[in-house]
């Protein structure tokens, strides 16, 4: 009876273990939120940069067109798997995914994005594409643009 017990809990354990995996709760996040293709555009950014989905902020993705080429793009809030820094990727449907933040600097938001606790897509009214603003709440604000395919970072406030 002890022996089946044990069993039967390592069985749950075993269950609870594999239901709670990174792997497999991502894989649920991004199925739910991202269409296929973003899906698949962030599975290979994950394999070559060692990231992952950071749920820290809700919501953890934004749509938006980022790049003005009148497609839309996803904007995903990322955690480096070893260092743990964070930051975001853009991930573009026909073109190479942008990293920011975890691990890779970009202008006074550095290369770490931890501070960040709020963002959201400010729409390319007037201008060729959709941005991000991202901040501190009631401290410094930044916009994430993409200029000729490259992320720039213009600083807002304090």
């Amino acid at each position: 009876m002890i022996r089946e017990s044990r069993s039967i809990a390592a069985a749950w354990l075993g269950l609870a273990t594999l239901l709670s995996s990174t792997s497999f709760a991502q894989d649920a996040l991004l199925h739910e939120q991202l269409p296929e293709w973003a899906q698949q555009q962030f599975a290979s950014t994950a394999k070559l940069k060692a990231v992952e989905v950071s749920t820290r902020i809700n919501p953890f993705a934004w749509r938006g067109d980022f790049d003005g080429d009148k497609v839309q793009d996803f904007a995903v809030f990322i955690r480096d798997t070893k260092s743990k820094k964070e930051g975001i990727a853009i991930l573009r449907r026909s073109r190479a995914t942008i990293v920011v933040g975890a691990g890779i600097e970009l202008g006074n938001g550095g290369d770490d994005f931890s501070w960040l606790d709020m963002w959201s897509v400010i729409e390319g009214h007037g201008v060729e594409a959709d941005q991000l603003f991202v901040a501190k709440e009631s401290s410094a604000s930044a916009i994430v643009s993409l200029k000729n395919d490259k992320p720039t970072w213009q600083q807002q406030g304090d």
